[in-house]
């Protein structure tokens, strides 16, 4: 599960998209693993469909955008 989880964190740590948040390092202390990533400082789409209403043209922009 650990070589798994190292694995993928690397695997994702390569990727450079604008949708994808960066990792920048893959670790392990004091017998916790973990990886560290760009803090991104918005409201989730969830937050963001609890107070607003989403245009059409809205939601296939970013429909679009998780499919790319």
């Amino acid at each position: 599960m650990v070589e798994r989880f190292q694995r993928e964190a690397r695997a994702v740590a390569a990727l450079d998209h604008p949708n994808v948040i960066p990792i920048f390092t893959v670790g392990t202390s004091a017998g916790v693993h973990y990886f560290v990533m760009k803090l991104i400082r918005w409201h989730s789409l969830a937050t963001i469909l609890q107070r607003h209403s989403l245009e059409i043209a809205d939601g296939i922009r970013i429909i679009a955008q998780i499919c790319d």
